[in-house]
């Protein structure tokens, strides 16, 4: 009996041994992806027809807003609504009398700006004396604000539109939420659905608890593969170029590298700061006007790419078209795409997920144990996950029992947002030719990993020849008229690749000088960065300008070459007298480039200057800097 136990037992551990070496060593089952649509949880025609519908409209400039929503209308049904996203440049608001219910989703862009798609409706809703005292009488409406803290203007269009509509009659579900991109911004989103859900069931009379953890991905998406190969008789005609200027979202060109150049003096570091110039003419019906943001469309890691392909059991060369079921009009990709340029240029695998697409995922997690971490990161241990800064690209290999169908996972992925980039070249000068500065991001995460910035590595690949895929986007950066410019003092504040812009600027002050000598611009330059022996970016630009006069001061702060950090601010209050004329007496219009952290820290060297110079308190002297922002002479181009 004894040996028949030993001999039960040593093949128990034989056989377990086996399993767990087959597990390591092979990915989990690939899923088959099929030409059929793939949907879960069917909804029947009774149950349709009881549920409450809403819509759902965003206002978004980076795309994260329309995310939410999309989100938001993926969990509708599961609280008794039936949603529907629009865009809010599609919406006419003289219906908003005739909705059932109406949610907001608007991101601030700029100085309290709308973003382009939601610019018309924010006219329309702002001109209060035009409308009807009661247009929005008796609809109930809830808005969520996208923002960043560090601007002036926090949240400005969703505060405004919350507070219209229930000034002409609406009826507010819930108090508007509010999302900082500067602290986090998915959480604050989170804990406003909550208060948002209750809120709304509650009104329509729906019975039942809210509970967000219940909550698995329902695809709102059809999935169709057009041909299993490019190379497929009957395939549709495709390369990637046409594909990609076809996105559904974003008007963009292909245009041509004209020449790659290193600004730094050292990169020992491992650090790059390159200054890039590109061909437009081959791109006649792109065109660009000095400061304007050129949004450029990276691609991620090759290797990485296939790596996730080969992960997934994707085929690469398949053709697919993937739209909303509720509205055939709406891709998601331009169609056709082939799996390969979805993974290459759509996915944005490469960041940190949200702890919503965490839990969804731990769904597909063969392994119980593996489920249960993923469902502890989505919840009990969010600070954890968020601190060791896993990617989605890593989470897939850290869980390998995840086996995700590929529709589902091109659906459930954030996509890639073009990468906006203020233009440093003048288009009065090289109306043709513009040009980007990127510096490398580089950042330590835990267990000796290393991220790298998606857009600023892969601008690093290119060369000169090279294609690259871009769009031009009008920024707030605008230097007075020409009739003005003269008599107006420009003082431009841009610390590291902060002086981009500020080196267009310069060009065009000197073309203008050139054209019409009386045209003698009294501009000021603040500068910043780590070592002049290093770092000292655009140096023989910027000391050439001072030299012709085009420059009348430049103010250079170099925090790592003594022994107290020195910052351009610290150059702002050194200067505090002559800077206080130049503002307040000469009427100089003000510009800011750079991090958030700075942009701040300026505003508050500006107050003190106010405070210590003008005699101002400072209740008055945050006034006063606030009235530059409304005139239009106090303007910022922050990024967190």
């Amino acid at each position: 009996m004894y040996e028949i136990e030993v001999v039960a037992f040593l093949l128990t551990a034989v056989v377990a041994f086996l399993a767990w070496k087959r597990f390591i060593q092979k990915p989990p089952p690939k899923p088959v992806v099929n030409n059929k649509p793939v949907v879960t949880r069917e909804v029947s025609e009774q149950q349709k027809d009881a549920l409450v519908p809403i819509k759902i409209l965003f206002g978004s400039q980076s795309g994260t807003a329309e995310t939410f929503s999309e989100e938001l209308a993926a969990e509708a049904k599961t609280y008794g609504f039936s949603a529907k996203v629009i865009d809010l440049e599609d919406y006419d608001p003289d219906d908003i009398g005739e909705e059932r219910c109406l949610v907001f989703l608007l991101a601030t862009f700029g100085e309290g700006e709308p973003t382009d798609n939601a610019t018309s409706f924010y006219e329309w809703i702002m001109k209060t004396e035009a409308r009807e005292p009661d247009y929005a009488k008796g609809v109930p409406f809830a808005v969520f604000a996208l923002g960043n803290r560090q601007y002036e203007h926090f949240c400005n269009v969703g505060r405004n539109v919350d507070g219209n509509l229930h000034k002409f009659g609406g009826i507010r579900l819930c108090p508007h939420g509010e999302g900082d991109d500067d602290g986090n911004l998915a959480e604050d989103y989170s804990e406003w659905k909550i208060t948002f859900w209750t809120a709304i069931r509650q009104h329509f009379g729906i019975k039942g608890e809210v509970n967000l953890d219940d909550m698995t991905f329902n695809p709102a998406c059809t999935f169709k593969v057009l041909a299993e190969s490019m190379d497929e008789a009957g395939a549709p005609k495709y390369d990637t170029q046409s594909a990609l200027v076809k996105d559904p979202k974003v008007t963009a060109y292909w245009a041509e590298v004209s020449s790659v150049r290193e600004l730094r003096q050292d990169c020992k570091d491992g650090g790059s700061t390159i200054h890039m110039e590109i061909s437009l003419e081959n791109t006649p019906r792109l065109k660009y006007v000095t400061a304007d943001n050129l949004g450029i469309h990276p691609r991620n890691d090759i290797k990485n790419a296939e790596k996730l392909m080969e992960r997934l059991g994707a085929k690469p060369d398949m053709l697919f078209s993937l739209r909303k079921q509720n509205d055939l009009s709406k891709f998601l990709f331009p169609t056709p795409c082939s799996v390969k340029d979805a993974f290459e240029w759509y996915v944005d695998f490469n960041s940190t997920p949200r702890t919503k697409i965490v839990k969804l995922l731990a769904n597909y997690a063969q392994d119980a144990k593996e489920k249960e971490t993923l469902l502890a990161f989505a919840t009990t241990e969010k600070e954890k996950f968020a601190a060791d800064h896993m990617s989605l690209f890593e989470l897939f290999f850290e869980f390998p029992s995840i086996n995700i169908p590929v529709a589902h996972f091109l659906e459930l992925c954030p996509k890639i947002a073009p990468r906006l980039y203020t233009i440093s070249s003048s288009s009065k000068v090289n109306p043709r030719c513009l040009s980007v500065t990127s510096s490398l991001v580089l950042e330590p995460k835990p267990r000796n990993r290393e991220f790298r910035g998606l857009c600023t590595s892969f601008l690093l690949t290119l060369k000169p020849h090279d294609k690259i895929c871009v769009s031009v986007r009008p920024s707030s950066f605008r230097l007075p008229s020409v009739a003005r410019l003269p008599a107006t003092p420009i003082i431009m504040i841009g610390p590291g690749t902060g002086v981009a812009p500020f080196a267009g600027f310069l060009q065009e002050f000197a073309f203008l000088k050139k054209q019409t000598p009386s045209i003698d611009v009294d501009s000021h330059l603040y500068f910043g960065c780590k070592n002049a022996s290093k770092d000292f970016i655009y140096e023989e630009e910027m000391k050439g300008a001072l030299q012709e006069g085009v420059l009348k001061s430049l103010n250079l702060a170099f925090s790592r070459d003594q022994e107290s950090k020195v910052y351009v601010q610290h150059r702002l209050r050194e200067n505090a007298q002559t800077l206080w004329t130049l503002i307040d007496e000469k009427k100089a219009s003000i510009y800011v480039c750079g991090a958030t952290l700075m942009g701040r820290s300026v505003k508050e060297a500006l107050m003190l200057v106010a405070m210590e110079i003008g005699n101002k308190t400072e209740s008055d002297a945050k006034k006063y800097v606030e009235s530059l922002t409304t005139k239009g002479r106090y303007i910022q181009e922050l990024w967190s």
